[in-house]
């Protein structure tokens, strides 16, 4: 709105005919990126507070790691520019190099820490944790204090010659500045704090200093409400003008109220009320132009009203008036680049030319089906989401620990002939607790704790099933088995693609001559294998997922104790779901044609794949922007979800 207003009029000739009223302190960041994108600045005379500054984030991140000792601290502090050049880079296995962030962010996401203190902390955090002992004993003398944290600032931003710490220029001198002064306190230099008060006690000495900003000839200065009558600039843009801005509320100070203050006579909510409304009418009525600008919501999203003193005077019901009506009141949106092209003109993301790959694992064909291009972004040139942003363990993690569990079930040979259901659920109670200190954090999240517990419930309705296929004669043959891209290939005129993959469960019913090749699947509804994979038994229907009509493809190709499987075996989920009223064990009912048809659809896929001049590339019917809003797509689930609200749409 800013923006638009400044443009639209013909007799603001320069930037300097302009000035800019900062009335809510919260929303000068949001005007200022407006501004920046527009290729304006903002200079705002009053400066910056010290806290929304580099060297003030910094301050802040320590205050918090030594209050709170939480993960969350250590991988905040560990994102300020300053101390993330100086964190060590681990090496991978394979001899490459990590990036720092993206492996703190697969230990957060993966063990879930709570505390920083963990048995697999990366070297980034310990670096950090060490940096910072110096500070971490108990109460120590404000002297020593201003010693430690001179010190911790120089082990995480590196020193000069003389050991000054290398603090952010500028609003780094405030932070030596406050140190120093604390240093020469006199005899209160020898009370004792620690180290979290001593952090809080700087935080809050150097929060609202006010740095200035450097003067830009090409900004728009940014004056504070008292400051703004003084200003000669020809036009004025009042921003924040809303209810609660101006002389503040009425709500009484409990250790100096308003009654109080009258009969000490000194100034109160009435006066300022006063004086403000005599400083807003004259900028108002007494200014060439001023424009009003009132933000429909504050920097947290919350409604706001016009402050009631533009109410005030001769003109102020007009106001109210002009601003109730709809034909009066001055709508502006921002536009961040009117001439830019919509994403939907750049058309999809378009394949990479590179070379075809040696293998594509069960699950990638659904990824195919989807869309060629996103198979590529997540499968061959490895794109995906890497964040810190889960406060739990996210589905792929929860199915991961169920699914440990119950492959080191099938892997003992004394646990997986066990038909007692309390000898079966007592030994997977013990996989699960093995889990949970070989994998998870040390002091893992609450919620983290919640989904220990909602896995050990689906793992007690697995106990009781898993009691009833060993009463009916079925018998575990192996689990977790990997199909081999060597031997397991898809041959067709342009060559052949090897197919990977890994079984969950394979069991055997001996007097029957019966196999059986299971997935295990922990969603809360509980699938049918037709609702999975896209396909009714008999259904001229799309495939969706081939995933188990490959297992039972290449379920010959294994050999288990000298038992060969046959070609009919049957495929199908074993569900561990939320709800005991579902379905454990559903098989699949397809026919021999729908098999057939599957392999027929796996073997168009790998020609796709391997001969570019034949691929017919397909795109997401739903805008691209929600497609790739986290690089790739998660979840076929979710992919699912878009394509059908488009489809809706476009019904409507």
């Amino acid at each position: 709105a800013i923006v638009d207003h400044v443009s639209q009029q013909s007799s603001i000739k320069q930037i300097q005919d302009v000035s800019l009223g900062l009335l809510d302190d919260d929303l000068t960041p949001w005007i200022t990126e407006s501004l920046r994108r527009h290729g304006m600045g903002l200079h705002p005379a009053s400066g910056i507070p010290h806290s929304a500054t580099s060297g003030g984030r910094l301050v802040e991140g320590v205050r918090n790691v030594l209050a709170t000792d939480s993960a969350e601290s250590y991988l905040a502090l560990a994102r300020h520019p300053d101390v993330l050049s100086r964190l060590p880079i681990r090496t991978g296995r394979d001899d490459q190099r990590k990036l720092v962030l993206g492996d703190l962010d697969r230990w957060s996401t993966q063990r879930q820490p709570d505390k920083a203190e963990d048995t697999h902390s990366p070297p980034a955090l310990l670096h950090l944790r060490e940096q910072l002992e110096p500070l971490k004993n108990g109460e120590d003398s404000l002297l020593n204090r201003v010693e430690q944290y001179l010190q911790v600032l120089a082990n995480l931003l590196g020193s000069d010659d003389d050991g000054i710490p290398l603090v952010p220029e500028g609003d780094g001198e405030v932070i030596l500045e406050t140190l120093e002064k604390l240093r020469e306190c006199g005899p209160c230099s020898e009370v004792q704090l620690s180290a979290d008060n001593f952090a809080s006690l700087l935080s809050d000495l150097t929060a609202s200093s006010m740095i200035p900003s450097e003067n830009d000839p090409h900004a728009i200065q940014g004056l504070g409400w008292l400051e703004l009558a003084m200003d000669d600039a020809p036009h004025l843009i009042l921003t924040g003008v809303s209810e609660g801005k101006i002389s503040g509320s009425y709500i009484s100070d409990p250790l100096l109220p308003e009654s109080l203050r009258r009969e000490l006579q000194i100034p109160g909510y009435e006066e300022r009320v006063a004086r403000d409304t005599h400083l807003l009418r004259n900028l108002v009525d007494g200014r060439r132009q001023t424009v009003v600008a009132i933000p429909a919501r504050d920097s947290q999203g919350n409604p706001q009203l016009p402050s009631r003193l533009l109410l005030r005077g001769e003109s102020g019901i007009q106001r109210l008036r002009d601003f109730l009506n709809p034909k009066k009141r001055i709508l502006l949106e921002e536009e961040l680049n009117p001439t830019a092209p919509e994403l939907a003109d750049l058309g999809p993301p378009t394949w990479v030319d590179m070379p075809s790959p040696e293998k594509i694992s069960v699950t990638g064909f659904a990824r195919w089906i989807v869309d060629p291009v996103l198979f590529q972004l997540e499968r061959d040139l490895g794109c995906s989401e890497c964040h810190d942003r889960d406060r739990q363990l996210p589905p792929m993690a929860f199915g991961n620990m169920v699914h440990w569990v119950l492959e080191e079930y099938g892997k003992s040979d004394q646990m997986r002939d066990l038909e007692n259901r309390e000898d079966i659920l007592a030994a997977v109670n013990s996989l699960l607790e093995k889990y949970r200190n070989r994998s998870l954090a040390l002091h893992p999240r609450a919620a983290v704790l919640v989904q220990v517990e909602q896995a050990r419930a689906r793992l007690e309705i697995w106990a009781d099933q898993q009691a009833r296929i060993r009463f009916k004669g079925w018998r575990i043959m192996a689990t977790e088995i990997q199909l081999d891209p060597a031997v397991c290939k898809i041959t067709v005129d342009s060559g052949s693609l090897g197919v990977s993959g890994r079984i969950d469960r394979i069991d055997f019913h001996e007097k029957s001559n019966r196999w059986r090749v299971l997935d295990y699947k922990t969603s809360d509804q509980g699938p049918s294998p037709e609702k999975d994979h896209g396909r009714k038994a008999g259904k001229d229907q799309d495939w969706k997922k081939l995933q188990l009509p490959l297992y039972r493809h290449f379920a010959p190709t294994l050999n288990l104790g000298g038992k060969v499987i046959p070609e009919d075996a049957e495929v199908g989920f074993f569900n561990l779901p939320g709800k005991t009223s579902a379905r454990s064990i559903q098989i699949a009912p397809w026919t021999e044609n729908d098999y057939e048809d599957a392999i027929n659809l796996a073997h168009e896929i790998v020609s796709e794949i391997l001969d570019p001049e034949t691929r017919a590339l397909q795109v997401l019917p739903s805008p691209w922007d929600r497609a790739l809003a986290g690089v790739v797509i998660d979840a076929e689930k979710s992919l699912s979800a878009l394509v059908e609200d488009s489809s809706a749409e476009g019904a409507e």
